[in-house]
């Protein structure tokens, strides 16, 4: 019990909730999260969805932008893949599978 005091999470917690607002109420927070799926998608694996969960609970006024925003990255996050993939497919993948099957 005195490791959880020593912790603070509530001061962790109200802290975390601060900063969500201030990047919530941001400018450029759709673009944020347009940029985070997008980047998720493509390059690493984020939780994405953490992000968007804190942005809607600290701005519920905005949800359908920041909805449609992190869809959006998601969707040209896949386009991007497919076309990667379609590329590789066509310049490499191809020749290898026509060696394989001979």
């Amino acid at each position: 019990m005195k490791l959880i005091s020593r912790l603070r999470i509530q001061q962790w917690v109200s802290s975390i909730c601060e900063n969500a607002e201030r990047v919530a109420r941001h400018r450029w927070a759709v673009g944020i999260i347009f940029v985070l799926e997008l980047a998720g998608c493509t390059v690493f694996p984020l939780p994405v969805a953490l992000v968007l969960v804190a942005f809607v609970t600290a701005a519920p006024q905005k949800w359908a932008r920041f909805a449609l925003g992190a869809t959006a990255g998601s969707m040209i996050g896949g386009i991007a893949l497919y076309v990667v993939g379609l590329a590789f497919f066509t310049s490499l993948g191809q020749p290898l599978t026509c060696r394989v099957h001979r």
